[in-house]
């Protein structure tokens, strides 16, 4: 197990958290495959995919992409209940959420850290606590991502147009704050934090308002979206809330990109002789 999860690299992936970003994401084709399938067979295979992908991440202990799964299998299935009215087949996946969410608590599934989901949802919920009111132990909220954050934040200013350009906050991490993030730390895990600093903050705003807007104009004709577009959109925003506390990664974002485009798609293909 550890080996397998977390031992120098986690099966393709050069580290364990990078390998929970893309369950993020492996979890919600599930859920679409499970939502569009009218097969009864291939829907037992989908939900057992879903139970399996969330069984990895929950031993993985990713807690981010736990997250950002959680939100994008909700978002998928009120979209997928507001399109067809169907309230019956979202009580699959969301049964396996809460079935698996509550024995990953009560400590039966292992982990390979040694901890679980109960005790990352009590650091989950101290952290929030020392952040709202500025305690000492504040900046090591997130397991230290505060602290790469408010780092971040102090560089914006000094270059808040143009940014310092793709990759390129390692000597700014570990040299010009004095040695605070020394370690060859050279991206904030946060992807939207790392997109203002990386592009500056017209870039953020660019980036942004692209996917705010694709996300508000599906949303209007809903009532007409494919089903395959709407479980590609909880794979967008299941990777979209997990990027609160994740990096863009070469070996994941582009799997989001990928998702983004079928979400973004508003011509339905008619069938030519």
């Amino acid at each position: 197990m550890q080996k397998i999860f977390v031992y120098d690299r986690a099966t393709v992936f050069s580290q364990f958290n990078h390998f929970g970003y893309y369950l993020n994401m492996s979890i919600l084709v599930m859920t679409g495959l499970f939502l569009t399938s009218d097969i009864k067979k291939n829907e037992i295979m989908y939900a057992a995919g879903i139970a399996f992908q969330l069984f990895c991440l929950l031993v993985n202990n990713t807690f981010g992409a736990y997250l950002g799964s959680m939100f994008g299998v909700i978002a998928v299935c009120i979209m997928y209940v507001v399109r067809t009215n169907n309230i019956k087949k979202i009580l699959v996946p969301i049964i396996i959420y809460i079935s698996l969410s509550t024995v990953s608590m009560s400590g039966i599934i292992p982990s390979s850290s040694g901890q679980n989901l109960k005790v990352n949802l009590s650091t989950f919920s101290h952290d929030v606590n020392a952040v709202a009111s500025n305690a000492e132990d504040a900046d090591g909220a997130g397991t230290g991502r505060m602290r790469l954050w408010k780092a971040c934040l102090k560089m914006i200013p000094e270059s808040p147009i143009l940014g310092y350009g793709p990759e390129q906050l390692n000597e700014k991490y570990s040299g010009e704050l004095g040695g605070v993030l020394a370690g060859g730390t050279d991206r904030p895990e946060n992807e939207y934090i790392q997109y203002m600093v990386f592009m500056g903050i017209p870039g953020l705003v660019m980036y942004m308002g692209a996917l705010i807007s694709m996300m508000i104009c599906q949303l209007k004709k809903i009532k007409k979206m494919e089903l395959i577009t709407i479980a590609s959109a909880g794979c967008a925003l299941a990777y979209a809330a997990g990027a609160c506390f994740g990096n863009s990664m070469y070996y994941t974002t582009p799997y989001f990109y990928m998702f983004l485009g079928m979400t973004a798609r508003t011509i339905k293909l008619e069938n030519t002789k």
